[in-house]
């Protein structure tokens, strides 16, 4: 890997360079092979042979090598290869107005000054935006995606023993848009799970139904993590009117084998509790000489907790709900208020999704792996390039790659703690479906603008569409694909479980 540093002035730039080279080579891991190249580019005039752009070239474990527009190296100390080495760089080629001797009359007069001058800018402007460029790709990870703090809570201890460990399994939990809108409260014997109203998906989500879909995923993962972690994980859904943000309290019990077992043997296995860190939205285009059995099918819905329940649709209705689909995802993008909240959530700074740790990332919405490199080193793109692509990836990726298509149904979807047993029930068919090698993406664009139709006072097509496609009696609160996969999915950022427990 190659970083450049640029430093523009005269000699207190080179000892800048030489301490920032320090600093950062002592955080590198050697194992890595990193190369560092501090470029120091000094323009030296007025000079009756124009500019000098003067570039000192410092790599790690080498002394330092002198280069400028009108001699050779100086350093007669410079082992054996070295100069060669960096005279071939691009840094030092484009740096230097020739690697020849010149004489003093070189470029003389003034149609030899402005060409030289021109010939310093047009080198000084190739190195900075190498320069840049480089690290840029060192700055945003571009190559090391779903590295760094943000990622950890992927990597952690889900089987200590400890309440902790249960709040560690329950913010790994799918949320609509990545929005985690969960907080957890540990006593003696329960965790309590809280709304944190803070997280909303606004005009998206004006019903909070996608918000609760969240937290009931959140809460089957705590439960799950129960038996794993030696407790008995018992849950009371709402259980107190007067505090509308706690959702639910999971009462904690050690369990006898856990306090009599020695401590050498392991804690029970729950296969479902084992798919935890390995499950994954996939986004990408999928292997469409592959179907999903109707078997398969019947064992994901088994899954569902009741009072919700899976529709698997089929034929002329899948067609139809994938050109809802694509219908929802234009209107959504063409609302100006569901624009604005669905661009809120758009991480395309590494920085900023170390500093969130939230959001829909470059790396997690299922472009190629060529194209997201490109897009995360270039700079930040608007929302509306975003939205646009979005649009297209729902109707040339998401839908036509789908092997079926299904939607999680309640009684009534306006009751609160029916959404909570639905957002349960999808988080164990997505469990159950990575244990099987079944990928899941989330579409419900078609329910966001259904919400959006009844939150305005105003049902219009979306909502009399969504009704043909449904059981009679049976109201929809999540709708989702299942298909197969070949791509290698990239993790979305999450915050640790001690960021999100409150006292």
């Amino acid at each position: 890997m190659l970083l450049m540093v640029v430093s523009i002035g005269g000699e207190s730039s080179v000892a800048v360079a030489r301490d920032r080279v320090g600093l950062i080579g002592r955080g590198l891991d050697a194992d890595r092979r990193v190369m560092l190249v501090v470029a120091v580019i000094r323009v030296v005039g007025p000079d009756p042979n124009g500019p000098r752009l003067r570039a000192i070239g410092l790599m790690r474990g080498s002394p330092v090598v002198r280069f400028d527009g009108h001699r050779r190296p100086t350093d007669a100390s410079t082992p054996h290869g070295v100069a060669k080495r960096v005279e071939g760089s691009a840094m030092v080629s484009a740096s230097s107005t020739s690697s020849r001797e010149r004489s003093p009359g070189a470029h003389a007069g003034p149609h030899g000054r402005a060409i030289g001058w021109l010939a310093g800018g047009v080198a000084g402007v190739a190195i900075l935006g190498g320069v840049a460029a480089a690290w840029r790709l060192w700055d945003q990870r571009v190559l090391r995606p779903g590295t760094g703090p943000a990622y950890e809570p992927w990597h952690a201890d889900l089987r200590a023993g400890t309440p902790l460990a249960l709040v560690r399994a329950a913010v790994l939990a799918s949320s609509a848009h990545d929005i985690q809108p969960w907080r957890f409260r540990i006593t003696d014997d329960s965790i309590e799970l809280l709304v944190d109203e803070g997280r909303s998906l606004g005009a998206l989500d004006p019903l909070g139904r996608e918000r609760d879909l969240g937290l009931g995923a959140a809460l089957e993962h705590l439960v799950l993590a129960g038996p794993p972690n030696g407790y008995a994980a018992h849950a009371t859904i709402l259980p107190d009117d007067a505090r509308p943000d706690l959702i639910a309290r999971v009462a904690l019990t050690r369990e006898p084998a856990a306090v009599t077992a020695p401590p050498a043997t392991a804690p029970p296995v729950e296969p479902l509790f084992d798919a935890i860190p390995h499950r994954h939205t996939d986004r990408t285009a999928w292997d469409t000489s592959r179907t999903v059995t109707a078997s398969a099918l019947v064992r994901l819905a088994h899954e569902a907790v009741w009072p919700a329940h899976v529709v698997w649709l089929s034929g002329e209705e899948a067609t139809r709900f994938g050109d809802l689909t694509v219908d929802a995802t234009t209107a959504i993008v063409e609302d100006a208020e569901q624009a604005t909240a669905d661009a809120h959530w758009y991480r395309q700074d590494w920085h900023a999704i170390e500093r969130d740790r939230d959001g829909i990332t470059i790396d997690t919405v299922g472009l190629p792996s060529a194209v997201r490199v490109l897009l995360r080193w270039g700079p930040p793109m608007p929302g509306t390039t975003l939205q646009r692509g979005w649009v297209s990836a729902t109707r040339d990726r998401h839908v036509r790659t789908a092997s079926a298509f299904g939607v999680i149904v309640v009684r009534d979807p306006a009751d609160r703690a029916e959404r909570i047993a639905a957002g349960r029930s999808f988080a164990r068919l997505h469990l159950r479906a990575t244990l099987d090698g079944v990928a899941v993406q989330p579409l419900n664009q078609l329910l966001e603008r259904v919400d959006r139709e009844r939150a305005t006072g105003h049902e219009g097509t979306f909502t009399a569409a969504l009704h043909g496609l449904l059981p009679a009696a049976t109201g929809a609160v999540m709708a989702f694909r299942v298909g197969y996969s070949k791509a290698r999915l990239t993790p979305s950022p999450r915050r640790p479980a001690e960021q999100v427990i409150v006292a």
